[in-house]
Protein backbone atom coordinates (compact mmCIF):
# COMPACT_ATOMS: atom_id res chain seq x y z
CA UNK A 1 0.00 0.00 0.00
CA UNK A 2 2.86 2.62 0.53
CA UNK A 3 4.80 2.08 -2.87
CA UNK A 4 0.90 2.30 -4.53
CA UNK A 5 0.48 5.62 -2.35
CA UNK A 6 4.09 6.82 -3.06
CA UNK A 7 2.92 6.09 -6.85
CA UNK A 8 -0.21 7.61 -6.76
CA UNK A 9 1.45 10.63 -5.50
CA UNK A 10 4.28 11.21 -7.70
CA UNK A 11 1.65 11.32 -10.65
CA UNK A 12 -0.09 14.17 -8.84
CA UNK A 13 3.37 15.90 -8.47
CA UNK A 14 4.21 15.52 -11.98
CA UNK A 15 0.53 15.98 -13.78
CA UNK A 16 0.10 19.35 -11.65
CA UNK A 17 3.59 20.67 -12.22
CA UNK A 18 3.36 20.27 -15.30
CA UNK A 19 1.05 23.08 -15.78
CA UNK A 20 0.66 25.57 -12.81
CA UNK A 21 2.83 28.47 -13.21
CA UNK A 22 4.40 27.22 -16.45
CA UNK A 23 5.56 30.04 -18.74
CA UNK A 24 7.64 27.93 -21.27
CA UNK A 25 9.13 24.98 -22.28
CA UNK A 26 12.78 24.46 -20.64
CA UNK A 27 15.51 23.80 -22.68
CA UNK A 28 16.18 20.82 -24.29
CA UNK A 29 13.08 19.25 -23.82
CA UNK A 30 10.26 17.83 -26.09
CA UNK A 31 7.61 20.50 -25.63
CA UNK A 32 6.87 19.61 -21.61
CA UNK A 33 6.24 23.05 -19.37
CA UNK A 34 7.88 23.09 -16.33
CA UNK A 35 5.83 25.01 -13.21
CA UNK A 36 5.01 25.62 -9.67
CA UNK A 37 3.90 22.72 -7.28
CA UNK A 38 1.28 24.11 -4.66
CA UNK A 39 0.63 21.49 -2.00
CA UNK A 40 -2.09 21.86 -0.03
CA UNK A 41 -3.51 19.26 2.76
CA UNK A 42 -7.15 17.48 2.64
CA UNK A 43 -10.10 19.68 3.76
CA UNK A 44 -9.31 23.14 2.06
CA UNK A 45 -12.11 25.58 2.96
CA UNK A 46 -13.65 28.03 0.39
CA UNK A 47 -12.47 30.47 2.67
CA UNK A 48 -8.68 29.79 2.76
CA UNK A 49 -8.07 33.37 1.30
CA UNK A 50 -4.13 33.14 0.97
CA UNK A 51 -4.26 29.46 -0.20
CA UNK A 52 -6.58 30.71 -3.52
CA UNK A 53 -4.61 33.69 -3.97
CA UNK A 54 -1.22 32.24 -4.26
CA UNK A 55 -2.95 29.58 -6.57
CA UNK A 56 -4.27 32.02 -8.52
CA UNK A 57 -0.94 34.28 -8.41
CA UNK A 58 0.61 31.03 -10.09
CA UNK A 59 -1.84 30.22 -12.38
CA UNK A 60 -1.23 33.80 -13.86
CA UNK A 61 2.34 34.17 -13.85
CA UNK A 62 3.08 34.81 -17.14
CA UNK A 63 -0.79 36.07 -18.22
CA UNK A 64 -4.26 35.86 -17.78
CA UNK A 65 -5.07 32.61 -15.71
CA UNK A 66 -7.16 29.46 -17.26
CA UNK A 67 -7.52 27.34 -14.36
CA UNK A 68 -9.11 23.92 -14.77
CA UNK A 69 -10.54 21.66 -11.63
CA UNK A 70 -9.69 17.59 -12.29
CA UNK A 71 -12.44 15.88 -10.61
CA UNK A 72 -11.12 12.31 -11.19
CA UNK A 73 -10.71 11.80 -7.15
CA UNK A 74 -14.08 12.92 -5.83
CA UNK A 75 -16.58 10.67 -5.33
CA UNK A 76 -19.76 13.28 -6.32
CA UNK A 77 -17.75 15.21 -9.03
CA UNK A 78 -20.68 17.85 -9.72
CA UNK A 79 -20.47 18.74 -6.72
CA UNK A 80 -16.92 19.20 -6.04
CA UNK A 81 -16.82 21.19 -9.25
CA UNK A 82 -19.68 24.00 -8.16
CA UNK A 83 -17.97 24.25 -4.91
CA UNK A 84 -13.80 24.76 -6.12
CA UNK A 85 -15.38 26.78 -9.09
CA UNK A 86 -17.70 29.14 -6.63
CA UNK A 87 -14.85 29.63 -4.28
CA UNK A 88 -12.23 30.61 -7.13
CA UNK A 89 -14.73 32.88 -8.54
CA UNK A 90 -14.87 34.68 -5.47
CA UNK A 91 -11.31 35.20 -5.16
CA UNK A 92 -10.73 35.50 -9.00
CA UNK A 93 -13.32 37.22 -10.24
CA UNK A 94 -13.51 36.56 -14.48
CA UNK A 95 -10.94 33.83 -14.66
CA UNK A 96 -12.00 31.08 -17.00
CA UNK A 97 -12.75 27.79 -14.87
CA UNK A 98 -13.07 24.93 -16.84
CA UNK A 99 -13.37 21.14 -15.50
CA UNK A 100 -12.62 17.33 -16.08
CA UNK A 101 -14.24 14.28 -15.00
CA UNK A 102 -13.31 10.79 -14.79
CA UNK A 103 -15.78 10.49 -17.72
CA UNK A 104 -14.13 13.47 -19.90
CA UNK A 105 -12.73 12.04 -23.08
CA UNK A 106 -8.80 11.95 -23.81
CA UNK A 107 -8.64 14.20 -26.70
CA UNK A 108 -10.87 16.50 -24.50
CA UNK A 109 -8.90 15.90 -21.11
CA UNK A 110 -5.82 16.36 -22.89
CA UNK A 111 -6.78 20.07 -24.82
CA UNK A 112 -7.93 21.25 -21.07
CA UNK A 113 -4.64 20.30 -19.40
CA UNK A 114 -3.03 21.96 -23.00
CA UNK A 115 -5.16 25.14 -22.05
CA UNK A 116 -5.17 25.65 -18.23
CA UNK A 117 -2.37 27.15 -16.54
CA UNK A 118 -3.37 26.30 -13.28
CA UNK A 119 -4.91 22.53 -12.32
CA UNK A 120 -6.66 22.09 -9.27
CA UNK A 121 -7.44 18.46 -8.40
CA UNK A 122 -10.13 18.34 -5.97
CA UNK A 123 -9.71 15.69 -3.24
CA UNK A 124 -11.17 12.01 -2.19
CA UNK A 125 -9.81 8.89 -3.16
CA UNK A 126 -6.33 9.55 -5.15
CA UNK A 127 -6.00 6.09 -6.74
CA UNK A 128 -8.84 7.18 -8.59
CA UNK A 129 -6.67 9.57 -10.54
CA UNK A 130 -4.08 6.88 -11.41
CA UNK A 131 -7.64 4.76 -12.43
CA UNK A 132 -8.39 7.32 -14.65
CA UNK A 133 -5.38 8.69 -16.39
CA UNK A 134 -3.23 5.14 -16.18
CA UNK A 135 -5.71 2.56 -16.42
CA UNK A 136 -3.94 -1.01 -15.80
CA UNK A 137 -0.33 0.38 -14.56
Amino acid sequence: MRTERRRVLGLLLAAASVVLGSCTAPAGTSGGREGTLLIVGGGLDNDSREIWERFVELSSACGPARILVASAATGDEEVEIVDKTEALRVWAPGVPVAAIRRATNTADTVAAIDAATGIFFTGGDQKRIVERYRPGD
